[in-house]
């Protein structure tokens, strides 16, 4: 009995290790399969399953005050997302989902974003159906020194956001954030954003809404 004992345990630990070194055998091609896939965009990682929620699964947000996230610059969503995760950047509820990133996923995250390139949208008009007056027309000329690419920001542009096409209610909101001045400590835009006056916020963020970046045009 003993003997037919020893032998099955033998029987089933050969099986055992048999099943193993056939597993292992499959991992170079599972790796291969995951490399060839991401050669022309990366997979969406996991971490960014719980942004997906909220931002839309490729960062087409539909809902009107969550931003989109796709084709936005990377540096940027980088640093906002540590401000969110240290609380610099005050939102309870961004916070609380950013507070078990580490660094690895938030760099992941903002690299998936990015690769997504810019949203196609059939109402985008360039802005030309928001008129501007002269005094709008002249803050967006001040507002793209930073957010859109120019001689201005060369050196700088990856830590501003791109505002051409993104939702008019978040941007208005955003804005008037600003306004208040209790949430983020940004002398720069307090001081852009106290230029404007009632509706103007409103009609800025139309414009720029209709607006497409001249940044990563075309990478999606």
């Amino acid at each position: 009995m003993k003997t037919l004992a020893w032998i099955i345990a033998l029987t089933i630990a050969i099986s055992v290790f048999y099943g193993q070194v056939s597993r292992g055998a499959k991992t170079p091609a599972s790796k291969d399969s995951a490399s060839s896939a991401t050669t022309d965009k990366s997979p969406m990682p996991q971490v960014v399953a719980q942004c997906a929620s909220c931002h839309g699964e490729n960062g087409v947000s539909n809902t009107r005050y969550v931003p989109h996230l796709a084709g936005q610059r990377r540096s940027y969503l980088m640093s906002q997302l540590r401000a969110f995760h240290d609380n610099t950047r005050r939102n309870p509820g961004m916070h609380a989902v950013t507070m078990p990133l580490s660094e690895k996923s938030i760099e992941d995250i903002a690299a998936y974003y990015w690769a997504q390139g810019q949203i196609e949208r059939d109402n985008t008009d360039g802005g030309s159906s928001v008129n501007l007056d002269e005094k709008l027309a002249e803050l967006v000329a001040k507002c793209d020194r930073c957010h859109e690419p120019n001689e201005y920001n060369q050196d700088a542009i990856q830590q501003y956001p791109i505002l051409a096409g993104q939702r008019r209610e978040y941007l208005a909101h955003e804005m008037r954030d600003f306004q208040s001045k209790h949430m983020r400590d940004n002398q720069m835009m307090y001081a852009m954003t106290d230029l404007l006056i009632g509706e103007e916020v409103d009609t800025l963020a139309a414009y720029y809404e209709n607006r497409r970046s001249a940044d990563r045009v075309g990478s999606r």
